[in-house]
């Protein structure tokens, strides 16, 4: 009896720590897919069409505030919010695609190394060109957490910028997709 009681506890609390560390192991198989230019493998990890509706909506309202900021635009204002809406629509569309997506975080995740190695310095080096490369490299920060139950977020924040946040919700009992990008 205290042996079948043992193995259901231990199924529960195993369950349990899988069930909330699936979204840390799919931002793991994220970035694989993305160091290996994976668009296929990528392409499991994001629901393109939920992804797309966010980025447009995110976009069009950055525009229209933007637009309302100039007063004085009037009716050209109108005219210029709807073209830049179908603008936005269609660079949405043609550049939220998996190859892209690889693409951008192959070159990103590159870059990003690249960054890491020149704050590097070998001996020979002096500490000038030390203080220098650490000076032009921006510092990034990582935060993530639960949202709720079924949404995930990984923040990106560099000095100076606004932070970037991945928004991922549940997709089955431990799976995770890229739904939202809050820019």
């Amino acid at each position: 009896m205290k042996k079948r009681i043992f193995s259901i506890a231990a199924f529960v609390v195993i369950f349990f720590a899988v069930y909330f560390a699936s979204p840390f192991y799919a931002l793991y198989s994220i970035r694989s897919a993305g160091e290996e230019g994976n668009a296929e493998k990528l392409s499991g990890y994001v629901d393109y069409p939920k992804l797309r509706e966010n980025l447009k909506a995110t976009f069009n309202a950055k525009v229209a505030e933007e637009l309302a900021k100039n007063e004085d635009a009037g009716a050209l204002g109108a005219l210029g919010s709807a073209f830049a809406s179908s603008i936005v629509d269609q660079l949405v569309d043609s550049l939220v695609t998996p190859e892209a997506l690889a693409m951008v975080m192959k070159n990103g995740i590159k870059a990003k190394d690249e960054n890491v190695d020149a704050g590097q310095s070998d001996d020979d080096q002096g500490t000038e060109n030390t203080a220098s490369a650490k000076d032009s490299a921006k510092s990034t920060d990582y935060s993530s957490g639960y949202r709720s139950l079924n949404k995930f977020a990984f923040t990106i924040t560099q000095d100076g910028d606004d932070p970037v946040s991945m928004i991922f919700e549940r997709n089955g009992l431990f799976s995770w997709k890229l739904v939202e990008m809050e820019i």
